[in-house]
């Protein structure tokens, strides 16, 4: 029934009188509980929401505003969020409602001083220390208090001791002792507070940003260096860190490292005036100059009215041999209040280099009597007088631009260089003179350090070492000297104890990685030396050689597929790098890919055409493939750029084993021998020859021989492993790869264990090992590919192998023996036709392979194409010893 339309008018009025009715019913206010609101604060301040905690807090102070925990909450709250001066508020309420808590008191007087208020800092601490007075923190704000407001007097020294008593491992008390150091000029002291704070807070970055700011002050770039990566390393983007990283790199006068490092600087802020600076400066020391004037040109934006960006400028022009630009410049810095000295300095440089010595002369004379004590320009004196040839005048002028240096920033750049080329009675008596007025300067004594060295006068290295470590203990580079001094003395103990504390007290220095490293691989402790070199390279990826090193370590410690990929990288980085391609040939021939070796060593012997090494490692990778008469070319080469060396007896030995001419190979060998006794490679090959002379007894004894010799050898128990495979001697071929996997595990030698444990009648233990190849070497397609063909042989994971073999195919698709496993696994899996088409495509990457052969037959006669399959399976039958033959002659059969 249709309701009448009164009634329907009715229903609707009523639903609008009751809809307000509800509303006004539904808005009656519940009171919230502050203690329930608390906790949904501490709720939110646990998944990051700050500011609603803040909010939640604000509505719990409605609800009761004398409530000291909620007052104390939204107080830690806020600082949390960093609206400091509404903290202070909250703080300063709480206190009124709280006057003898001693917790409220430390954490204002602390929020007081971080702000930098110290006069509030002060009073607080105060009222602390009435309430507490054992408060370690109490007595550490009120002296950091004192130092800010007074400096280093009595008072705050005192306080900070009372601090250190009451609790050493408070960091900001070894932070306040530092600065108070660095004020009296103490800067090792400093430093050494400075670390002791890092060690107890290690997460605190701002702490190491201060050691290293305090380690730049004291001249000490390198260790500078190292804090600031160990703060990027945490955080990337520290604008005061890759500050730092960019004045040490410039101190330490590594440019490209300064460039690198002022850049991100400049990315992360770009319209930062000393980003901008930062950049020039490091662009102009590393010959960048257009770039450097870009950057002074973006800071001269930043401050139109700044002379020095303008001074600068004019420097990157000089080097860029822009004269007239420069002089414009150095008038434009003169009416914007340029320091006079700063100005004629490089006025004179210009006259220098434009042939006007006398006027550069007069003109850095003026510099000096502008502005007394100007080092630059005592600089520039001594560098004129250098050119001049007059040697003694220029050491007289960089004397004094060392004594104008003054404190602990020792000015050495061009003076030691001069030094240098002197004879090494001359450094020393340089050195002792600057002795008598800085006897701590650590640059200098590391250069007297290095004269006596050279000296060989092993009695003033020790005291010159002792000088050295008096004056800077906790100094690594004095640490590498007294390293290298023993070193000298034949104390390798002592001298990798040296080093190795040097790494202690800076666990990135470079120069400390690379000397143990080198230690560890005359000690043949390969894998040691391969760590150490790779932390060396992560914190100074530029530096060649160290990059070269690792990579023959990891060719000499069996990883050779590392040893690649670094060489691949240098050439992708550098272009043609000689040094690289040896590196790739020798990890390519370790892994037994003789083709990618050959073509490395033939690109090395295009770049480098005068190396004999190039041309003997290329001869020897052709003997390897087959190549017999390109291999003789080559080592004809080799032994005309080197007639007498043995290593191309070596390898003539190897080809002429490769020809099947033993009584030559053996002779060769012999002499090589004679000249290398203990080179391992040449025994093998002397037991190679007597195996392949037919005198199997006298080979076994030579490899036995090899072994005991060289025990922790993997190549010789490889081969040893090797001679008993081709001997048919399964079970000491596989005793003999056992020992050498336990040694260095290698691909190549796990994979031959797991085939000839298959082949053994173990196919359990088979699995197991081709599975361990495979988690050691998961992207390597020839263990990959093992690994599937074992599965598809059994009859096992069929889909796991597929799946495996297919990802291997993405790196490798025209690969003929992965294409081959594929169509295996394919047949298996009852997939025919997929399998044909497969086999047919490694058919075509594979014509003479028996397996290939085998498989396709198979999968022909699986989708009926009969005359096909029994073309491929007579191209088996006729295959000698294939060991698959008489299960093809079983297909051939039916299908006659």
């Amino acid at each position: 029934m249709v309701p009448s339309m009164p009634i329907r008018f009715a229903a609707r009025l009523l639903a609008l009188l009751l809809v307000p009715l509800l509303a006004v019913g539904g808005c009656q206010p519940t009171r919230e509980d502050p203690a329930a609101l608390r906790l949904k604060a501490e709720a939110q301040v646990r998944d990051g929401r700050l500011g609603a905690a803040v909010v939640t807090l604000q509505r719990a102070l409605e609800l009761a505003p004398d409530d000291p925990t909620l007052l104390q909450a939204l107080a830690r709250t806020l600082v949390r969020h960093r609206r400091i001066p509404e903290a202070i508020d909250a703080y300063c309420r709480l206190l009124e409602l709280s006057p003898t808590n001693a917790i409220v008191a430390a954490e204002l007087a602390a929020l007081y001083y971080q702000g930098g208020l110290h006069e509030k800092s002060l009073a607080v601490a105060d009222r602390l220390l009435a309430l507490d007075p054992n408060s370690a923190l109490g007595h550490t704000i009120r002296g950091g208090s004192l130092f800010a407001i007074h400096g280093p007097t009595a008072e705050v020294k005192r306080e900070l001791a009372v601090a250190t008593t009451l609790d050493p491992t408070l960091p900001a008390i070894h932070i306040n002792v530092a600065a108070v150091a660095m004020a009296e000029g103490n800067g090792d002291e400093a430093i050494r507070h400075l670390k002791e704070a890092v060690r107890l807070a290690p997460d605190d970055l701002l702490t190491r940003v201060r050691l290293a700011e305090t380690l730049i002050e004291v001249g000490r770039p390198r260790e500078a260096a190292s804090e600031a990566r160990a703060v990027l390393d945490r955080n990337s983007k520290v604008p005061r860190a890759l500050t730092i990283l960019a004045r040490a790199a410039l101190a330490a006068g590594r440019a490209s490292a300064a460039v690198e490092a002022a850049q991100s600087l400049a990315r992360y802020r770009p319209q930062s005036l000393e980003a901008q600076l930062l950049l020039g400066r490091a662009l102009h020391a590393a010959a960048i100059d257009q770039q450097a004037i870009s950057a002074f040109n973006e800071a001269a934006k930043l401050s139109p009215k700044d002379p020095d960006i303008v001074l600068r400028r004019a420097g990157s022009k000089i080097a860029l041999g822009w004269y007239d630009d420069a002089r414009k410049d150095l008038a434009l810095a003169r009416q914007l209040g340029a320091a006079p000295a700063a100005a004629a300095n490089l006025e004179g440089v210009i006259d220098a280099l434009t042939g006007r010595p006398e006027a550069a002369h007069a003109a850095f004379t003026r510099a000096i009597e502008t502005t007394a004590g100007f080092v630059p320009a005592y600089e520039n004196l001594g560098h004129l007088a250098n050119l001049a040839g007059d040697r003694a005048t220029a050491l007289a002028w960089y004397r004094k631009a060392h004594a104008a240096g003054g404190g602990t920033r020792i000015r050495l750049d061009r003076w030691r260089t001069l030094l240098a080329g002197q004879r090494p009675e001359q450094v020393i008596g340089e050195c002792e003179t600057i002795l008598e007025s800085h006897p701590d300067a650590e640059e200098v004594l590391l250069i007297l350090l290095e004269a006596y060295r050279k000296q060989g006068d092993r009695a003033a290295v020790a005291a010159t070492v002792k000088r050295l470590l008096a004056a800077a203990p906790d100094s690594p580079e004095a640490h590498i000297a007294r390293g290298h001094a023993a070193l000298d003395a034949d104390d390798l103990v002592a001298a990798e104890a040296a080093y190795r504390e040097a790494l202690r007290l800076a666990p990135t220095n470079v120069d400390a990685l690379r000397a143990v490293a080198t230690l560890e691989i005359a000690s043949a402790r390969l894998n040691a030396a391969a760590d150490h070199l790779r932390q060396a390279v992560d914190h100074d990826p530029q530096e060649l050689t160290l990059r070269l090193l690792l990579g023959r370590v990891e060719n000499n410690r069996g990883n050779p597929a590392a040893a690649a990929s670094l060489a691949l990288t240098l050439l992708d980085e550098r272009g043609d790098l000689p040094d690289a391609f040896e590196i790739l040939g020798v990890a390519r021939a370790r892994e037994g890919r003789w083709v990618e070796a050959a073509d490395a060593f033939h690109r090395l012997t295009t770049v480098a055409p005068n190396r004999p090494l190039g041309f003997w490692s290329l001869a020897r990778a052709l003997v390897e493939m087959g190549q017999l008469d390109r291999a003789e070319a080559a080592l004809a080469t080799a032994a005309r750029l080197a007639p007498d060396s043995p290593e191309v007896v070596a390898i003539r030995a190897r080809l002429r084993l490769a020809q099947g001419r033993i009584k030559e190979a053996t002779a060769d060998c012999d002499t090589a021998l004679a000249a290398l006794p203990d080179r391992l490679s040449l025994l093998l090959l002397r037991a190679l020859l007597l195996d392949a002379g037919g005198d199997q007894a006298a080979a076994r004894a030579a490899f036995e021989a090899a072994v005991a010799r060289f025990p922790r050898a993997v190549e010789a128990r490889l081969a040893f492993a090797h001679f008993y495979d081709r001997a048919g001697n399964a079970e000491q071929a596989m005793a003999r790869f056992r020992e050498a996997i336990d040694l260095h595990p290698t691909a190549d030698a796990l994979l031959r264990l797991a085939e000839l444990t298959d082949a053994t009648g173990n196919p359990r233990e088979a699995e197991r090992l081709f599975e361990k190849a495979a988690s050691m070497w998961p992207g390597d397609p020839v263990v990959i590919n093992g690994l599937a063909y074992f599965y598809a042989d059994h009859r096992i994971k069929l889909a796991l192998g597929l799946e495996k073999i297919r990802k291997a195919l993405e790196r490798r698709p025209h690969d003929g023996h992965l294409l081959d496993t594929r169509g295996w696994l394919e047949y298996q899996l009852r997939r025919p036709l997929a399998a044909v088409a497969t086999l047919e495509e490694a058919r075509q990457r594979l014509p003479h392979d028996p397996f290939v052969a085998y498989h396709l037959g198979l999968a022909y006669y699986q989708v009926g194409r009969l005359s096909e399959a029994v073309e491929a399976l007579n191209a088996v039958v006729a295959t000698d010893d294939f060991p698959e033959a008489d299960a093809a002659q079983e297909v051939l059969a039916k299908l006659r």
